[in-house]
């Protein structure tokens, strides 16, 4: 008996030692008490705010304003947006969302791909279109980005060329159905 109540005894100390050690009094770690707070430094210059720049947008009117005959050279289809590009540290995008009519194909064409170029030029992503369906009209969605553009005025257009051959009568936004070029100066 003496040795159960002994027993007992130690199990309980045990117990309790437990109990008390990992109670929930503080935030200290396993290296005992935490220390004193420092005193604060001296808070240094406030400064100059960031930029507060948004992206601006530029649309274009009503794209169905002829039509075109391209061979498999690029040819400019469509008017010209003209836009200026405000800062030096932004870049383009551009974006082309139009039903478009492919134009009926000749000479041994099979299709037609259209792409955005800013001031004649192609952008970094090479993103084109196309209609592979001679006289058919189909929605296209073409997108591209243009970096390292000087601040100032310039021009995006529309460029399309076939395979091989021609494609006469290419209309962009046929039916007036609001098909754009939209422009956006972002960061």
């Amino acid at each position: 008996m003496k040795t159960t109540l002994r027993f007992l005894t130690y199990f309980m100390m045990a117990f309790a030692i437990v109990v008390t050690s990992t109670s929930c009094e503080g935030e200290d770690g396993m290296d005992g008490a935490d220390g004193v707070q420092g005193e604060q430094g001296i808070p240094g210059e406030q400064g100059e705010p960031g930029p507060t720049r948004s992206s601006i947008y530029t649309e274009s009117g009503s794209l169905n304003n002829s039509s075109y005959d391209v061979t498999s050279t690029a040819t400019p289809v469509g008017p010209v947006l003209n836009f200026t590009k405000t800062y030096d540290d932004s870049y383009i995008e551009v974006f082309l969302n139009s039903n478009i009519a492919s134009g009926t194909f000749a000479g041994g064409a099979s299709g037609i791909s259209f792409e955005i170029r800013l001031d004649g030029n192609l952008g970094s992503l090479l993103n084109n279109g196309a209609i592979g369906i001679s006289n058919a009209e189909e929605f296209i969605s073409v997108f591209d980005v243009f970096e390292n553009v000087d601040i100032g005025d310039h021009t995006v257009q529309i460029y399309a060329r076939t395979n091989t051959g021609t494609s006469s009568g290419i209309v962009l936004d046929p039916g007036g159905w609001n098909g754009k070029i939209i422009v956006k100066e972002t960061f």
